[in-house]
Formats: C-alpha cells, sequence, structure tokens
C-alpha cells in the first residue's frame, strides 16, 4: 500500500506498530522502549571466521538497550561481553537505529559478531520502513556468513 501524499513511502497498512512510514526524525523517548528484543536471537550461529566465545560467555538473549537517540545495542551498562552461536557477538554493531540519510527513511536491524583485526561481520541485516517504533518485522538484506532467514521480529 502507498500512502496518499508526497512524500511517498510504502506502508502495510496496519494500524499499530506496522502503520506508517518510518518516521525521518528520532522522536525519543515519545513511543520508544528503552530495550527491545529481537525474536529469535538465539535460533543464529557465528560466522565460522568469528572470534570464538570464551568459556563463560553468556548467550545474547536478544535483547537491545537504548544506547543514544534512535541508537539501541546489544551492550547494557556493565558492556560485559555475549555470545551467539559460540562466537563472540559485537554488542556494539549489534543494533538497531533509525537511518534517516535513505528514502524512504528506515529501522535498521545488525546481527553482527567480533573478528579479531577485521571488521565485524554481519550475521543478519535487514531493516523495515514502516512504523514509528523499532517494534516489528525485519526483511532479510544480507549476511556475511550465509544465513539466509527471511525476517526478523522485534518486540
Amino acid at each position: 500500500m502507498r500512502t496518499t501524499a508526497t512524500p511517498y513511502h510504502l506502508t502495510d497498512g496496519c494500524a499499530s506498530g506496522g502503520g506508517g512510514p518510518a518516521p525521518c526524525a528520532c522522536g525519543y523517548p515519545t513511543g520508544l522502549a528503552p530495550t527491545y528484543t529481537v525474536n529469535g536471537a538465539a535460533g543464529i550461529v557465528g560466522c565460522p571466521t568469528c572470534t570464538d566465545a570464551t568459556g563463560g560467555t553468556p548467550a545474547w538473549e536478544g535483547t537491545l538497550h537504548h544506547a543514544s537517540g534512535c541508537v539501541w545495542w546489544a551492550a547494557d551498562a556493565s558492556f560485559d561481553p555475549l555470545s551467539i552461536g559460540g562466537k563472540q557477538l559485537d554488542i556494539t554493531y549489534t543494533q538497531i537505529l533509525l537511518r534517516t540519510n535513505v528514502t524512504p527513511c528506515r529501522w535498521e536491524l545488525y546481527i553482527a559478531c567480533l573478528r579479531s583485526g577485521f571488521a565485524s561481520p554481519n550475521i543478519w541485516y535487514g531493516y523495515k520502513t514502516t512504523g514509528s517504533t523499532p517494534a516489528g518485522t525485519y526483511s532479510f538484506v544480507g549476511s556475511d556468513c550465509g544465513i539466509t532467514t527471511a525476517t526478523m521480529t522485534v518486540s
């Protein structure tokens, strides 16, 4: 469904959570939560090239904590390490953010692991162009690890 006024955006037409285009300016804290959860994150495996998690590194449960503006990280106030599929999670690059410099504006989700001496590979990344909050379903864009999960849901 397309909006009826300019700027024209695609919308899923839902009244709650998914309705309307993504905002093009961050309205935090209006309507935004201090944490969001990536549902199904526990079923994702890390890239084979990523750093192995050391003993005792807890598994990431999918929680993203507000960092600043319209950015949420897997890092909490303690910045303790987390793991995903036996690999070290990049706790600051695993994030949701509002991208306002693209048309249409969109919410982006990145799940990344650490790799020593290199940029953090994206295990999964995608976006959604609807809704005034990060909650909703994100469509798969790509993976540096061969993951092909079609969607991720954030609540």
